[in-house]
């Protein structure tokens, strides 16, 4: 059973600033067309940087069940995840890899090791029937990737003839960095009742994406 919510620390930051008159510098002539250019500008951002979510490991059956096996819950059609019995250390060994010794059932030609989280798939079983479903893993065993993001609009409105009208021109950039935030790793192992080997061949793989990459928009808009 995974935790789905739960970061240790989330932070969210909302700027408001109004850039200063440029054309108070030296090197700026100020008239009419100079003001319209350079003065009035204003930025707003949002800066949102998260820690990653609880994650652990969680164990179902591929194949092999005999009749009458529980599936999560014990006479409970769709019930939750198996909890895996956990009888070794979350990772794998510093500077190793998956391999067919240790189960992951993926080889070190067929990933990207940047987005790995190297779970050592060894060290995870199905819970014996009497548990109900509920091995002794923690419900917490590691946390996923952080989330970073900003969000930053410009704009500036222009007085028209009438006091009543004004025109508002500004840009609106969400991810202006392009940031890439992985999702969380494939945590799910498919595990083969009879042989308790692992036939998933994405565990410990990052294979999606949180958010959106940078994507800009550019409006006008007219009071009257």
């Amino acid at each position: 059973m995974k935790v789905v919510a739960g970061r240790k620390q989330a932070v969210n930051i909302q700027l408001n600033y109004s850039v200063p008159t440029l054309t108070n510098l030296a090197f700026i002539p100020k008239n009419r067309a100079t003001k319209a250019v350079f003065d009035g500008w204003k930025i707003d951002a949002i800066l949102s940087y998260f820690s990653g979510n609880p994650d652990a490991p969680s164990c179902s059956v591929a194949s092999g069940a005999p009749a009458g096996a529980f599936s999560g819950q014990d006479g409970v059609g769709g019930g939750v995840s198996y909890r895996c019995q956990q009888t070794g250390p979350v990772f794998l060994p510093a500077g190793t890899g998956p391999s067919t010794t240790n189960d992951n059932n993926i080889t070190n030609s067929t990933f990207d090791r940047s987005l790995f989280y190297p779970i050592n798939a060894a060290s995870f079983s199905l819970p014996p029937l009497s548990s109900n479903g509920y091995g002794n893993e923690p419900q917490v065993d590691f946390w996923g990737p952080g989330y970073e993001n900003e969000d930053v609009s410009v704009y500036k409105s222009f007085m028209l003839k009438k006091e009543n009208q004004k025109l508002t021109m500004r840009a609106d950039i969400t991810n202006i960095r392009n940031h890439f935030n992985p999702g969380d790793p494939s945590e799910t192992l498919s595990i083969n009742y009879l042989t308790n080997v692992n036939t998933s061949t994405t565990f410990g793989q990052i294979t999606g994406a949180t958010g959106s990459p940078r994507a800009m928009a550019l409006s006008l808009r007219l009071a009257f």
